[in-house]
């Protein structure tokens, strides 16, 4: 069988990025290389080295332009993006956690930029990792690729993709949750309780109803391996937090993901704002229908 993973474009012979594209006034990069800031008409990402986390590429926060809002997890030692990541025990590592990553390059795409990192999962070895970041210059979306293959047998007790992570409390940005199932349903729930749901989600999402803004990882493709332990779809409101757990020890016991196990997801992350209810979800119903069809 062909590896996830070689299905995933990497482009490691090209030259790292260094600074700003030529003639692009519609997307502005600038920053060290692997700390970039990416500028399109629509967000500001924010890539910058981490006081706690080092210097990975990872998201640090998101400012969306058209509602006025920043997206952080309001934390010195940790990210906006989480995953992947996993825990040998009871800590678990996120890829956030690269200081650097093993191999990394960065390029201009026709629709933006795109970062392609890859390496070993911290503190896991044996399960080796690639993710990229494609932010787009002409929509408010961020394609995203994260795949995980077991290089060797890899004891875990918890295995997660597609996890960010918002600032909680006064700092909290949403005010309700909702999501699409896979028979096309969508929910809309206020934020008080955390929803465990089946891991064939269309997307997830976080809205602000009274300021007119959302966040939401709609998924493109979702292949989660051979190997799975309490999966689900999991998502709460204070500290908003989505993620999809593929391997997730009740006991806090390791479990063998085994050698070869293969796992990915591919989703956009897109910035919306909602209409008047009932119809407040319908530019994700939309463009989720539009990443379908292609």
């Amino acid at each position: 069988m062909r590896s996830i993973l070689s299905a995933v474009r990497v482009c490691f012979c090209l030259a790292p990025f260094a600074g700003p594209l030529p003639g692009a006034d519609e997307l502005r990069v600038t920053g060290a290389d692997l700390a970039w800031r990416v500028e399109t008409p629509y967000l500001v990402v924010d890539l910058s080295k981490n006081p706690g986390t080092g210097r990975s590429g990872q998201i640090n926060t998101i400012f969306y332009k058209p509602a006025g809002v920043l997206f952080t997890r309001d934390r010195p030692t940790s990210t906006l993006h989480l995953s992947p990541n996993a825990a040998p025990g009871e800590r678990w590592n996120g890829i956030n956690r690269w200081d650097p990553p093993e191999k990394h390059t960065a390029l201009r795409t026709e629709r933006g930029f795109r970062v392609e990192r890859e390496g070993r999962m911290p503190f896991v070895p044996n399960l080796y990792v690639k993710t990229s970041y494609e932010i787009y210059a002409g929509e408010p979306v961020i394609a995203v690729e994260e795949a995980v293959e077991a290089s060797r047998d890899a004891p875990v007790t918890l295995l997660r993709l597609c996890e960010w992570s918002f600032a909680p409390q006064a700092g909290n940005p949403f005010t309700a949750m909702a999501w699409e199932d896979a028979g096309g349903r969508v929910t809309l729930r206020k934020k008080e309780r955390e929803e465990t749901l089946p891991l064939d989600l269309h997307w997830m999402a976080f809205l602000n109803g009274q300021r007119k803004y959302g966040f939401a990882a709609v998924v493109d493709r979702f292949e989660p391996g051979e190997y799975l332990l309490n999966p689900a779809a999991r998502f709460a409101g204070d500290p908003h937090y989505f993620y999809l757990a593929l391997v997730a020890s009740p006991n806090r016991q390791p479990a063998l993901v085994p050698r070869g196990n293969r796992c990915l997801v591919r989703y956009s992350i897109f910035l919306f704002q909602p209409g008047e209810d009932p119809r407040a979800l319908e530019p994700v119903v939309r463009f989720h229908r539009s990443r379908t069809r292609k």
